[in-house]
């Protein structure tokens, strides 16, 4: 080797081809793998969170007769929510009547053929005897209907005599049927008119499973001066309101939710009811403040029937998201003391809304249509034998501020009471009634 020169340069460089093979090994097939199942998003579910709500339920809102067909055209013009959710339908003797119903898709004219469109003439087994001749039509239409609206007014001819066989036409399909009715005014419209109505309310809650009246005598007293119009006004939207609030409970899911069951249940269970809304403001709540609140819409709402005592409540409550719990005991405490009934069965629904409001919407039972007459009606079939006496026991108002709410209540008891001469009559004359 040279000294000089690096190492690897003195190294005699080596053919790899010259160097001795290593044998490689034998390569190893791999063991043969059973198939593996191919992997699947597997999903437990039998609805179309998608699909309409609405279309799960088929309900009916039929307004007859000239007052129910006015509310009908209030409804189709005025609450889109309702139309929505329900088919509208006006239904009468009188075709002039039905011409005014420009927003209204299915109109029908009773018994046609013979009454022409004439009218019933006031006479209500005329009304009666047209829902009869048409009996076939009708209950072809609301075959497969899961709920019903019987709105009218009584008094008169296709609304008194009407109403009650639409209804028994309901109960016949197995309809969970609900009917609000207007009563009249015993001063404006006279003794006869109230006698048809009454009559026509008896017949009404033997086929309908639960009935809301509402009283033409408190529109007018509580506001006093009030115009045709306005009167008028007044009580459509009474009644549109009580059917949007229903319909809110079926169609709107909660967070404590009121489900169809719950109304179905409450409907059959009473004979009469009441509804209302109202609104209080969240801030500085308590329970007298909650208590005065419902105590004042119940006064000046126009609804006359009986809650004393009353059996049950559906309560629908849209609050704040800070609102604090102690307002479900609150509520419940103040329809247990206006209802005067420790034994109140309440359900309650509960929402949430953005603003600093709490919005209450209720459907309460009723012993009966009046303050007046707590006997007048047996509270689950609806049977009468007798007039009952007035039992409204008239108390001196106390002017002191600590008996203000008492003071209320009272108003509220005394609400809407016919005048004594036709209580008199119909007392006497009791071949008349029913």
């Amino acid at each position: 080797m040279e000294d000089n020169k690096p190492i690897h340069e003195q190294l005699t460089p080596v053919d790899p081809n010259t160097l001795p093979q290593t044998p490689k090994p034998a390569v190893q097939q791999p063991a043969q793998q059973p198939p593996q199942p191919q992997k699947t998003n597997h999903v437990f579910s039998n609805i179309d969170l998608n699909q309409d709500n609405q279309s799960a339920f088929n309900i009916k809102v039929i307004g007859i007769g000239g007052a129910g067909c006015n509310v009908i055209n209030h409804i189709a013009a005025t609450h889109p929510n309702i139309v929505d959710a329900a088919t509208i339908y006006a239904l009468n003797t009188d075709l002039c009547s039905l011409k005014l119903m420009k927003n209204v898709p299915n109109l029908f004219l009773l018994n046609k053929e013979e009454l022409k469109g004439y009218g019933s003439g006031c006479n209500p087994e005329i009304g009666k005897q047209a829902v009869i001749h048409d009996a076939a039509a009708i209950k072809a239409e609301l075959t497969g209907t899961d709920m019903l609206f019987i709105i009218a007014g009584l008094g008169k001819g296709a609304g008194s005599g009407g109403a009650p066989e639409l209804a028994q036409i309901a109960k016949e399909l197995g309809i969970l049927t609900v009917a609000i009715v207007n009563m009249p005014a015993v001063a404006c419209e006279g003794n006869i008119i109230y006698n048809n109505a009454f009559n026509g309310l008896q017949s009404l809650i033997a086929y309908a499973d639960s009935v809301s009246t509402i009283s033409n005598e408190k529109i007018i007293s509580n506001n006093k001066n009030i115009s045709f119009y306005d009167a008028y006004h007044l009580a459509n939207e009474e009644i549109a309101d009580i059917i949007e609030d229903i319909l809110n409970i079926i169609f709107k899911p909660s967070v404590m939710n009121i489900d169809f069951a719950d109304l179905k249940t409450f409907f059959k269970m009473n004979k009469f009811f009441r509804s209302n809304r109202l609104m209080i403001e969240s801030s500085n709540l308590n329970q007298v403040r909650i208590r005065e609140a419902i105590a004042n819409r119940i006064k000046n709402s126009f609804s006359d029937v009986n809650i004393t005592d009353c059996q049950h409540a559906i309560v629908n409550i849209s609050l704040s998201k800070d609102t604090p719990t102690t307002i479900l005991a609150d509520i419940n405490k103040s329809f247990v003391e206006i209802t005067k009934n420790e034994k109140l069965t309440m359900v309650t629904g509960i929402n949430y809304n953005d603003e600093k409001k709490i919005d209450i919407s209720y459907l309460i039972s009723g012993k009966n249509y009046s303050s007046n007459f707590d006997n007048a009606f047996e509270a689950t079939s609806g049977a009468t034998d007798k007039w009952a006496e007035p039992t409204i026991k008239v108390e001196p108002v106390v002017d002191s501020g600590s008996n203000e709410y008492d003071n209320l209540m009272k108003d509220v008891e005394e609400a809407a009471r016919p005048t004594e001469d036709i209580l008199a009559q119909n007392k006497d004359d009791k071949t008349d009634i029913g």
